[in-house]
This record gives C-alpha cells, sequence and structure tokens, in this order.
C-alpha cells in the first residue's frame, strides 16, 4: 500500500500545495518541476526528516533528563538514525536506559502533512563497546 496510498498522497499534496509537513513541524517547501525526481525527494522527506529529528532532539531530553552530562556521559556524534556517546562504565546502564527511553518516544503524526491518528514509536538498538566504536555489539536493555 505504499505506492498506492503514501505515494499518491505525497504526489497529491506536492502537486496542490508545494510543500509537505513532519509530524515536528519542519516545513519543506518544493520549488521545482513536477517531476519524478521531486516525487521522490517528497517520498523520502517525512520518512527522512522525522527520524533525523527524533535523533536530534533526543540529545537534549537525555540532557534534561540524565545528570551528569560532560562528566559521565557526552555525546560524540550524531548520525542521522543514531547518537555515538562515551559513557563511563558505570553509568552505561541509566544512560541506555533513558536512552531508549526518550528515543522511543511517540511521534504524533495528527499535524502533519499527512495526518494520521496514530502514534509512531521507532524502536532503538543499543551497542556497547569498551574499547572503540568499531568493536560495538549490541546490548539488551
Amino acid at each position: 500500500k505504499i505506492r498506492a496510498v503514501f505515494h499518491a498522497e505525497v504526489r497529491e499534496h506536492i502537486r496542490n500545495k508545494r510543500l509537505l509537513i513532519c509530524p515536528n513541524g519542519r516545513r519543506r517547501d518544493f520549488f521545482g518541476r513536477l517531476d519524478d525526481k521531486l516525487y521522490k525527494e517528497g517520498f523520502a522527506y517525512i520518512p527522512q526528516a522525522t527520524v533525523s529529528d527524533l535523533t536530534k532532539f533526543t540529545m537534549h531530553r537525555i540532557v534534561d533528563k540524565l545528570p551528569g552530562y560532560m562528566q559521565k556521559y557526552f555525546f560524540l556524534t550524531e548520525q542521522h538514525d543514531g547518537i555515538l556517546a562515551e559513557v563511563h562504565k558505570d553509568y552505561y546502564v541509566p544512560y541506555s536506559l533513558i536512552f531508549k527511553q526518550m528515543y522511543e518516544r511517540p511521534i504524533n503524526f495528527i499535524n502533519c502533512s499527512l495526518s494520521r491518528d496514530f502514534e509512531l514509536k521507532i524502536p532503538v538498538e543499543v551497542s556497547l563497546s569498551t574499547t572503540n566504536w568499531m568493536e560495538l555489539k549490541e546490548i539488551q536493555i
């Protein structure tokens, strides 16, 4: 149903309004010629921007919720759909629990261009290494 529903609604919205709005309110205007290339950008916009913003907004929520930022943990990178953090070895459990709670918070699509009356939770995986990021192994939280 992706092409029949999602793609059709994206095409219609871009054709009629020339914009898309994500669940968090981020807006993208489409100025180009209405062709396959423009529609492909539209198909990717809401999923990509939603995940990217979820990741970025999770970082400040962790800092607000979990004491010890810059002493017990700090962020090294944000990679669109992931965060790399350095966490003190005695602090990885509370950090991981808060990270999972903050990242898996419900996303409400009611105000999205493609409004839906449901909330989506994107599942998170947490990995750990005691040496370097190339040796990360998924852990269960």
